[in-house]
């Protein structure tokens, strides 16, 4: 159409007829358990999208007829489905589809820590979790008396409300202005009115909007800041400021990835690159018992090298963002 010189109206209008409407059509037919009219897909398509369906029992039905309303409420019917996903990728060597997301990384991440594992998996109890007994669980584990507990804010309304995530060396104390209690709500129960609650500006009357003349607000739009933090004993003369920019951000991810590369030891280098040589998200029985054999050959180096505990570096490698804050 380009060629024959044709608008870019025209353009736009053909591809959604030849295209994008084809391919709704197919998605709302599949969303309903069944197959597209004939001429939107080719025989090899209707094929493999006939295997997908056979998946399900034959007298299974999508609540609310609709299987992206259904995976998301019942996904645990929807495990073989998954799994003849991650063949059919597979097989047509496109994106694979983590059907079961294993942990592949050495690397020690974050892992969430709430009262229920704290109750079953920490404390080891049998007993059923009561509610509201969530901060007697965690004063078995911490203790909630001390500082990182405690509470933060305007008006300390940010609270410890049950949950911290951690890696085994460092921790993050999650901290809500809002209850996480498991108890429902009293219907009754009228919201107390905050008068001291800072009003909206689009909600505020004339006489108020004459009086914020001469004040200024600063916004940041295109979000260069991702923080921002002044000390409570910074004054005009001498600033306390840390400004954490997305341009610092890069930076420093970029230094410290050709760092790692730099000084990650020969041997930890080799193992990492026989290691990737093997398919860890492969739903082939054999390439998968073939990636278990190879992570365990090198389990020990990998385990060795990133599960020590790092200390802060002699060297300082951006000196304009730090200071006692």
């Amino acid at each position: 159409m380009q060629a024959n010189k044709s608008s870019s109206k025209a353009i736009k209008e053909a591809i959604r007829k030849k295209i994008y409407r084809s391919c709704n059509q197919v998605k709302l037919a599949f969303a309903k358990k069944e197959m597209p009219e004939v001429g939107l897909l080719d025989d090899q398509s209707r094929t493999q999208l006939n295997d997908f369906l056979s998946s399900y029992p034959e007298d299974y039905t999508f609540q609310k007829n609709s299987i992206y309303y259904d995976v998301m409420a019942s996904p645990k019917n929807h495990f073989k489905a998954f799994f003849r996903l991650a063949e059919l990728s597979e097989a047509e060597q496109t994106k694979q589809v983590a059907c079961f997301p294993l942990r592949s990384t050495f690397i020690p991440c974050y892992m969430t820590l709430d009262s229920k594992i704290i109750h079953y998996h920490i404390l080891k109890s049998k007993k059923n979790l009561k509610t509201g007994s969530k901060f007697e669980t965690w004063g078995a584990v911490v203790d909630l008396n001390k500082k990182a507990f405690k509470h933060q804010g305007f008006q300390k309304n940010l609270r410890f409300q049950g949950t911290l995530e951690t890696d085994g060396v460092g921790v993050s104390i999650m901290k809500q202005n809002t209850d996480t209690s498991r108890k429902s709500p009293k219907p009754n129960t009228e919201k107390k009115v905050d008068g001291n609650q800072t009003e909206q500006i689009e909600g505020l009357g004339q006489a108020e909007l004459k009086s914020t003349e001469g004040k200024c607000v600063l916004i940041d739009p295109g979000r260069r800041d991702l923080m921002y933090c002044m000390k409570e004993t910074s004054t005009v003369e001498e600033k306390q400021t840390l400004i954490f920019t997305k341009n610092n951000r890069s930076k420093c991810s970029r230094h410290f990835r050709y760092l790692k590369k730099h000084t990650q030891p020969f041997v930890v280098q080799k193992v990492e690159v026989i290691l990737s040589r093997s398919e860890s998200n492969s739903v082939n029985l054999k390439k998968f018992i073939q990636y278990i054999k190879t992570r365990t050959s090198v389990k020990t180096t990998l385990y060795e090298y990133y599960g020590n505990e790092t200390t802060k570096s002699k060297e300082t490698y951006f000196p304009e963002s730090e200071f006692d804050f």
